[in-house]
């Protein structure tokens, strides 16, 4: 049993791939299983994955049921007492999963914990660094009146409350980040500190980009109205089973990455 579980959803990503996975193996923090689900993917990044000897490494075939249900796979074989998540494309920064660790350790009465992320080319060069708060401070309240301030894979979180929220939401085609975020913050503390752990990849060809923009306001919106739903009456539509209708395909897919980060810092 590993003290932490990083899930690692991955699809058609050979490119980056490969350094995703070594930005995870090459932490301080040795301690570490890295959960890879390969959701049918149709170039070679299973083979790069499969490539690098770690006995730390575990390969799960994905189902193909998006990217949610990719996060559940892993969620549901994860050992770990902590839970981390890195995209496939992108890169943890150095000793980031020892930091944040070592905060969790040190504040037992916190639930989870996340940070700064900085923004960086195809290439894998830094181009950005956010200007996110320099401070350290909670966040719950903020969280829950819908208002996100970081990226999902800056957070660690006690694997306890991830299962008391049950993962995430199927429904959720992208936004499965904020809606976890926002339930997160129901169950737990949650705490900023102000380093940066992360590296996001920016480019056009990610899962995130392909979606069509209003999609993906749809989504985001819907993460927003079910948190004030369920601070209203305790119960979501999702909950209730009522499924609100999903808009057409708009077929105008983003072609400026940059406009994603709006997803992820709303304070």
């Amino acid at each position: 049993m590993a003290e932490v579980s990083v899930i690692m959803p991955a699809r058609n990503c050979e490119a980056f791939i490969g350094d995703a996975i070594n930005s995870v193996l090459n932490q301080s923090f040795s301690d570490l299983e890295l959960i890879i689900i390969d959701d049918q993917s149709e170039d070679s990044s299973r083979a790069i994955a499969e490539e690098i000897k770690d006995k730390r490494i575990k390969i799960v075939n994905g189902s193909l049921k998006g990217i949610a249900s990719a996060k559940n796979q892993g969620l549901e074989i994860a050992s770990g007492k902590f839970l981390m998540f890195c995209d496939a494309d992108d890169l943890f920064m150095q000793n980031s999963v020892e930091k944040l660790i070592s905060f969790l350790n040190q504040n037992s009465d916190i639930g989870a914990v996340c940070a700064q992320f900085n923004l960086m080319d195809y290439q894998g060069s830094t181009i950005v660094s956010l200007n996110q708060p320099d401070f350290r401070h909670e966040i719950t309240d903020k969280l829950l009146e819908g208002n996100t301030l970081t990226h999902l894979c800056t957070f660690c979180v006690r694997s306890e409350f991830v299962k008391k929220i049950e993962g995430f939401r199927d429904f959720f085609v992208t936004a499965e980040d904020i809606d976890f975020q926002l339930r997160l913050a129901e169950v737990c503390k949650i705490v900023y500190i102000p380093i940066a752990t992360y590296l996001y990849r920016l480019h056009n060809s990610s899962i995130t980009h392909i979606q069509s923009s209003s999609r993906k306001e749809f989504y985001e919106k819907t993460a927003r109205l079910f948190s004030e739903q369920r601070k209203l009456s305790g119960a979501d539509e999702l909950q209730l089973g009522r499924l609100p209708s999903i808009p057409i395909d708009g077929h105008d897919p983003s072609t400026d990455a940059k406009k994603t980060i709006t997803r992820c810092v709303n304070w």
